[in-house]
């Protein structure tokens, strides 16, 4: 889940928008995808199970909750 407040947050952190999509790309990898793996390998974290991942803004700093999803009856194979 993506809270309103990360968008703007995202934008304030491009670079240059002059070169497009880009520098938007590489502000979702930075402040979005790599702390979002960081939190990952910090976290005990089992392949076998589910995420809900939550995203906000808390005094001006991204805030990431990684939440085990508790499904009964559902299988995680492939």
């Amino acid at each position: 889940t993506v809270d309103k407040s990360v968008y703007p947050y995202i934008i304030k952190h491009v670079d240059d928008t002059k070169f497009g999509a880009r520098p938007i790309r590489r502000a979702i990898q930075q402040h979005i995808e790599d702390p979002i793996c960081d939190k990952m390998i910090d976290t005990v974290y089992d392949t076998s199970k589910n995420y809900h991942v939550t995203m906000c803004v808390v005094d001006q700093q991204l805030d990431i909750q990684l939440e085990q999803l508790k499904i009964k009856g559902k299988s995680n194979n492939c």
